[in-house]
């Protein structure tokens, strides 16, 4: 915190960062129905996809999520070029996020405004955006969508419908929560 004072940023934000494949391949869920009876679901398979790229404030349940045709350190720098367009260059954002290999140096060098704490390697249950991606991927799992942009459009919906309070009651690890409110105190 030392480091964002220094520089000159009075407000510091704590933020989760992961990405989530969308695709058109059915989401399987298990489902209560009456003995004897089998839900019914697609069979469909097809495999397009895009990819969301998203931030959540772990304090507030701010989120920031942005739509891209694919996974790897160009789209990366482009989401984080969107996210201090947005979020503000005025304030200092830590970020947590996974071990992705795209996430490189020259990735995470960009800003002097951000600084990231990479969770350890291969445990995705310590990072608190996982919990949204898997209640919206809950949610998709009931809808058929027939192409990518009826997909997009459904999951626009839905995330339009959360509030911050939805998603910090999801993604407010407690963990994470005291470290950060113990780190502005």
């Amino acid at each position: 915190m030392t480091e964002a004072k220094d520089k000159g940023y009075s407000r510091i934000e704590f933020w989760t960062q992961d990405e989530s494949r969308c695709g058109l391949m059915p989401i399987t869920r298990h489902r209560i129905t009456a003995k004897g009876i089998q839900p019914i679901i697609s069979g469909e398979y097809n495999f397009e996809n895009f990819y969301l790229y998203g931030m959540t404030q772990i304090l507030t349940g701010e989120r920031f999520i942005l739509e891209l045709p694919t996974v790897n350190g160009e789209c990366f720098k482009l989401f984080l070029k969107e996210f201090v367009k947005e979020k503000g260059a005025d304030k200092f954002h830590l970020v947590f996020l996974d071990n992705a290999s795209f996430h490189s140096e020259d990735c995470v060098t960009l800003y002097e405004n951000m600084a990231f704490i990479n969770f350890p390697a291969y445990s995705p249950e310590l990072n608190p955006i996982e919990r949204f991606w898997r209640d919206l991927k809950d949610w998709l799992s009931t809808k058929c969508p027939k192409s990518l942009d009826e997909l997009s459009d459904l999951i626009m919906e839905k995330l339009k419908s959360y509030t911050n309070d939805a998603v910090k009651s999801l993604t407010g690890y407690k963990y994470l929560v005291t470290a950060c409110e113990h780190a502005i105190a």
